[in-house]
C-alpha cells in the first residue's frame, strides 16, 4: 500500500541582515544588573543513574547528593570526590601531602605507602607510628614530638632517619631530610614546580598533580588531568599527535577509544576504528576510493557502511539510495526531490507511483496523486484529516531568504507560520511577512506603523497611491543600487502591501546615489544617475525619456532626493528643489525655470503633490522659513495644479496657510522620502516610517521597541499562530507558567481575544526551552521533561524525562522546530550545527539526520502544509544566501506525509 504524502515543499530564501554566532546562551538580558544570579534549574526527572550530569551533580552520576566521583570526574568541592580532594576543578588522585586520610592512609597523609604517623593519628599497627607504639588504634607520641631537636633530627622534630622530612627554611644535612628532597646550603628549599625534582604530588618531575601543569607525553600520570593533553593511559601521558602508536591505537595517532578514527588504509580492530565505519581484514576501507567494494550497491555508494546513492544509481534497497527510494522495476535510485518533472510525476517532485502525494495547489491526473485523495479540475485540493504528520525530507531547492533586521532589529528568536504569514521576533519587534516572505512588517500595536524604512516612495498624484519601488526581493533599500522591477503599492494606511503590483514592462538600473524620484500624474518618473525612465501608471510601460544631467538640486541625507514630474502633452518636466527655489527642468533638453522663490527652506529635499487637497508637502530638517524651532519638518504649503487636456502642470506653491511640524520622536532622524496617500503623508526616518493625517494630526511612527512574541508556536495544520499565555499574559523570554495558547490574528499577528485552555499547567524555565509546533500539536520541551499539547482542545500529555537533545540555541530562552506523530509516537525536529535532526520522545534516540552544507546558526525552524515548504531563520551568511546578510529569513520547499 502507498503511504500518502502531502507534498514536496521546497523553501526560497530572502536575505535579511544580522545574525549572530552562539552557542548554549542564556539571554543577553538574563544576567541582570542588579548582580542576581538564576538558580540551578535541576529539573524533576535528576536521577544518580540517568547517565547524565543534572541536579546538583558535578559529573556524570556523581557528586552532589549523589555517590562521590572518581578520580578525574569534575568536581565543584572535596565533598564531591571519592579522594577528598577537588583541585583545578577535577577529583585528584590520593597523594601523601594533600591534607586528607585517602587512599591506603591510616591517619591524615601518613600510615599505607605514605610516611609513619605522628602521635595522635589513627594505627592499625605498631609499623605504622613513628614512635613504634599503636595502642587503642592511636599512635602514640615520639620524640619526633618532643618539641626539642634531639637524636638525628636536623631541625626541630623533622629530619634525620626516624622522623620526618623538613619543609623549606629548616636544616638538612641532605636532600632526604627535606620534603622538598632539595637541601642547599644546609637548609631545605620549598617544593616548586621547576625545582628539577618530582616533589608535592607531582606525578612526574615537576609536572602533574593539582600544582603544577600538566606533563608531556610518556610522563607518568594518575588522571587525564595530569596530562598536557589530557590523555592517561596505563599510568603515562599519552597523545594522538605525537606520531607514535601508543595506548590503545590501531595505528599511528588513531583509533581506539581515544583518539580520531583512521582514514582509509589504517589498521584497525573494529568497525568504529575507522572513519568509514568499515574495518575488514584488519585494514580499514574507504567509500571514495572509486570502486565498488564491500556491500556497495555502486561505486562507493549503498549498502550497510557507505552513504546512498544518487539517483540513476544501482540499488537493492531504499535505503541505499540517498533519497531513500529503490525503484524494484529498474534496479534503480530514484529522486523526488530534484527540482525536476520526471518519472511519472504529476507536478514536480509529488505524485505518481514513485513520489510522494502533492498537497493542495499542486497538479494532478487522478486522486491518488494527492495527499487528500481529492483532484480537483488538475489540482489537489483541501488537507489530510489523518491526525498522523511526517516530514519526510527536508530539501535545499528553491531557497528564498529575506533580510529582516531593518524590521525586527538583531535576532532574538521564534518562528511561527499562520496561513497567510510568516512571523519572526527580533530584539525590536516581531517581523510579519506574507508566506513568500514579500511585505515584510515590524509587528506593532494597531495604532502604531511598522519599523520599517521606506527607502523608495512614490505615488500617483491622480488617486494618491503611495508605491514603492521594488526589485524581486521587495522594495529598494537606500543605496542598494539594482533593478526596479516592480511598483509596491501599500495600503490606504501604510501598514502594509495592498493589491495591484505594478510590474515594469521594462527593469529600470539604477546607480547607487543622486536619483530622483518623481509623482506625477498616472505616472511616476525616475532619474537613474543618467537618464530619465517614465513609467505609466497603472499599466507599468517605461519609457526611456534620454539622457540627462540633473542641474543642481538640493540633495538628501540619502541615495536620492524627491519632488514632482509635469506632463504637457509630449514633454516631461521635473520639478526640484534647489536651496531656497523649486525649479523645473525640462526633459532631456535641460532647460531650467523657475517655479518658486523663498526666503528659507533649509535642506528641503523632498516633496510630494496632493490634488485632493491643493497642496504640496515636504521634508526639511531644521528651522525655516516655516517652523522656528525644529530637528526634522513635515509640512505642507498650498498649491495649485493644471490636469485639463490630459496635461499635468504645478501652477503654483505658496508661501502662504503653510503647517509643519517635528517628526524626529516618531521616525528618528531623516532618512529621505516623502509621499503622500489619498489620506497620509509618510516620512521616512532611520528608525521607522511616520504617518500623518494629510492635515499633519494623529501622527504615528515606530520608534522604541515594538511588540515582541516571545513563545510563538503554531498548529501546522490549521495554521494558527498562537502565543503562549501564563495566568498574567503572553509569556516573557524568562519563562514562567503556561496555562493557555493566545491565538494570533492570521493576517496581522496580533494578540485575539481567541485562547485555548491547557488541562494542566506547564512551567518552562528561563533557558533551554524547545518549543514545537505540529499537526493539531505542539511539544514543549522544559530541559529535562517533554509534554504535548492536543489542538484544538488544550489537553496536556506529560510524555516523560528526556534530556535535551544536541541542538543549536537562539539567543533567548527558547530553540524552535517540529513535531511530529507517526508510527503511534512523538517525534521532535531540531537543528543541530549542519543538520537537521529527528530525536524520538522521550528516548532521545536519533532517528533521522538531514545532512547540510552550512546553516549558519539555524536554531528556529517550522514548516506549512498551506505552502509545502520549511520556514527558517539565521544570523549571517549560510548555503542559501549570497553575499553577507545579518538577520535571515527564509524558506525551502519540503515533502511531508500522513502516514
Amino acid at each position: 500500500m502507498r503511504v500518502i504524502h502531502l507534498g514536496l515543499f521546497a523553501f526560497c530564501c530572502l536575505s535579511l541582515a544580522a545574525c549572530d554566532q552562539m552557542s548554549m546562551p542564556i539571554p543577553a538580558d538574563a544576567g541582570g544588573s542588579d548582580g542576581s544570579t538564576l538558580p540551578a534549574d535541576t529539573g524533576p526527572g535528576a536521577t544518580c543513574s540517568d547517565g547524565v550530569p543534572n541536579g546538583d551533580e558535578s559529573g556524570v552520576d556523581c557528586g552532589g547528593s549523589c555517590p562521590p566521583c572518581a578520580d578525574g570526574s569534575t568536581c565543584n568541592g572535596p565533598e564531591d570526590c571519592a579522594s577528598g580532594v577537588c583541585g583545578r576543578g577535577f577529583c585528584l588522585v590520593p597523594s601523601c601531602s594533600d591534607g586528607v586520610s585517602n587512599g591506603d592512609e591510616t591517619g591524615t597523609d601518613c600510615g599505607g605507602d605514605c610516611g609513619l604517623c605522628p602521635g595522635g593519628q589513627p594505627c592499625t599497627a605498631n609499623a605504622e607510628c613513628l614512635s613504634g607504639r599503636c595502642r587503642g588504634g592511636t599512635c602514640s607520641m615520639s620524640s619526633c614530638e618532643d618539641g626539642t631537636r634531639n637524636g638525628a633530627e636536623t631541625d626541630i622534630d623533622c629530619g634525620g632517619d626516624l622522623c620526618p622530612a623538613c619543609s623549606g627554611g629548616q636544616r638538612c644535612l641532605d636532600r632526604t631530610d627535606c620534603v622538598s628532597l632539595i637541601c642547599a646550603a644546609s637548609m631545605c628549599t620549598e617544593p616548586a614546580c621547576n625545582d628539577g625534582v618530582q616533589n608535592q604530588d607531582e606525578t612526574s618531575v615537576d609536572c602533574g598533580g593539582a600544582v603544577c601543569p600538566g606533563c608531556r607525553d610518556g610522563l607518568s600520570c594518575g588522571i587525564d588531568q595530569d596530562c598536557e593533553n589530557e590523555r592517561c593511559f596505563d599510568g603515562g601521558c599519552v597523545s594522538c599527535s605525537d606520531r607514535v602508536q601508543n595506548a590503545e591505537e590501531t595505528d599511528v595517532d588513531c583509533g581506539g577509544a581515544l583518539c580520531d578514527a583512521c582514514p582509509a588504509g589504517e589498521r584497525c580492530l573494529m568497525d568504529s576504528d575507522c572513519l568509514v565505519g568499515s574495518c575488514n581484514a584488519g585494514i580499514c576501507e574507504s567509500c571514495d576510493d572509486r570502486v565498488q567494494n564491500q556491500d556497495e550497491t555502486d561505486v562507493d555508494c549503498g549498502g550497510a557502511i557507505c552513504g546512498g546513492c544518487r539517483a540513476g544509481a544501482a540499488c537493492a534497497m531504499d535505503r541505499d539510495c540517498d533519497m531513500g527510494s529503490c525503484s524494484s522495476a529498474s534496479g534503480t535510485c530514484v529522486s523526488c526531490i530534484d527540482g525536476l518533472l520526471n518519472q511519472d510525476e504529476s507536478d514536480v517532485d509529488c505524485g505518481g507511483s514513485v513520489c510522494l502525494a502533492c498537497g493542495p495547489g499542486f497538479l494532478c491526473a487522478t486522486n491518488a496523486d494527492c495527499a487528500s485523495n481529492v483532484c480537483t479540475a488538475g489540482r489537489c485540493v483541501g488537507l489530510s484529516p489523518n491526525p498522523t504528520f511526517q516530514i519526510t525530507s527536508f530539501t535545499a531547492n528553491a531557497c528564498v531568504t529575506v533580510d529582516h533586521d531593518l524590521f525586527s532589529g538583531d535576532d532574538h528568536g521564534g518562528i511561527a507560520v499562520s496561513d497567510q504569514v510568516v512571523l519572526y521576533t527580533g530584539d525590536d519587534a516581531t517581523t510579519r511577512y506574507a508566506l513568500d516572505l514579500t511585505a515584510g512588517t515590524a509587528l506593532r500595536p494597531s495604532a502604531t506603523l511598522d519599523g520599517a524604512g521606506r527607502d523608495a516612495m512614490v505615488s500617483n498624484a491622480r488617486d494618491g497611491t503611495v508605491y514603492l519601488l521594488a526589485d524581486g526581493a521587495g522594495p529598494k533599500q537606500a543605496y542598494s543600487g539594482g533593478q526596479v522591477t516592480r511598483l509596491i503599492p501599500m495600503n490606504a494606511d501604510g501598514t502594509a502591501a495592498s493589491s495591484g503590483i505594478v510590474t515594469l514592462s521594462t527593469p529600470i538600473h539604477l546607480a547607487g546615489f543622486d536619483l530622483g524620484f518623481f509623482s506625477g500624474y498616472d505616472r511616476i518618473v525616475i532619474y537613474d544617475g543618467s537618464a530619465v525612465q517614465s513609467v505609466a501608471l497603472p499599466s507599468g510601460a517605461v519609457t526611456n525619456l534620454g539622457a540627462m544631467t540633473m542641474p543642481p538640486h538640493t540633495t538628501c541625507e540619502s541615495w536620492a532626493f524627491w519632488g514632482i514630474a509635469e506632463t504637457d502633452g509630449p514633454t516631461t518636466r521635473l520639478v526640484y528643489a534647489d536651496r531656497a527655489t523649486f525649479q523645473r527642468v525640462t526633459v532631456p533638453t535641460g532647460v531650467v525655470a523657475t517655479v518658486a522663490s523663498y526666503a528659507d527652506l533649509s535642506d528641503l529635499c523632498s516633496f510630494a503633490p496632493s490634488l485632493s487637497n491643493g497642496r504640496f508637502y515636504f521634508h526639511h530638517e531644521s528651522t525655516s522659513e516655516f517652523i522656528s524651532i525644529s530637528n526634522e519638518t513635515v509640512g505642507y504649503c498650498p498649491a495649485t495644479y493644471d490636469t485639463t487636456g490630459g496635461r499635468f502642470v504645478v501652477t503654483s506653491m505658496s508661501r502662504a496657510g503653510c503647517s509643519a511640524i517635528d517628526h524626529e520622536a516618531l521616525t528618528g532622524d531623516d532618512r529621505g522620502g516623502v509621499a503622500v496617500s489619498s489620506s497620509h503623508v509618510y516620512v521616512a526616518g532611520d528608525s521607522g516610517l511616520g504617518r500623518w493625517a494629510l492635515d499633519l494630526t494623529g501622527g504615528v511612527g515606530s520608534g522604541g521597541i515594538g511588540i515582541q512574541h516571545e513563545g510563538l508556536v503554531s498548529d501546522i495544520r490549521t495554521g494558527i499562530a498562537y502565543v503562549m499565555g501564563t495566568p498574567s499574559g503572553p509569556i516573557g523570554a524568562f519563562g514562567g507558567t503556561v496555562t493557555r495558547l493566545i491565538e494570533l490574528d492570521p493576517a496581522t499577528g496580533l494578540q485575539t481575544a481567541r485562547e485555548v485552555p491547557l488541562s494542566a499547567p506547564i512551567t518552562l524555565p528561563s533557558f533551554d526551552v524547545g518549543v514545537f509546533s505540529g499537526w493539531n500539536r505542539i511539544l514543549l520541551h522544559d530541559g529535562t521533561n517533554a509534554w504535548r499539547i492536543e489542538l484544538p482542545g488544550g489537553t496536556v500529555t506529560d510524555l516523560g524525562a528526556m534530556p535535551s537533545p544536541p541542538h543549536q540555541a537562539c539567543e533567548t530562552w527558547a530553540y524552535w522546530g517540529i513535531t511530529e506523530f507517526f508510527g503511534g509516537r512523538d517525534t521532535m525536529i531540531a537543528v543541530d550545527r549542519s543538520d537537521i535532526v529527528r530525536y524520538e520522545v522521550p528516548s532521545g534516540a536519533v532517528l533521522n539526520r538531514w545532512p547540510f552544507t552550512d546553516l549558519s546558526d539555524m536554531c528556529s525552524i517550522t514548516f506549512s502544509p498551506h505552502t509545502n515548504r520549511w520556514y527558517f531563520h539565521h544570523e549571517g551568511p549560510s548555503q542559501f544566501t549570497a553575499g553577507f546578510p545579518s538577520e535571515v529569513l527564509g524558506y525551502c520547499r519540503g515533502i511531508y506525509g500522513n502516514p
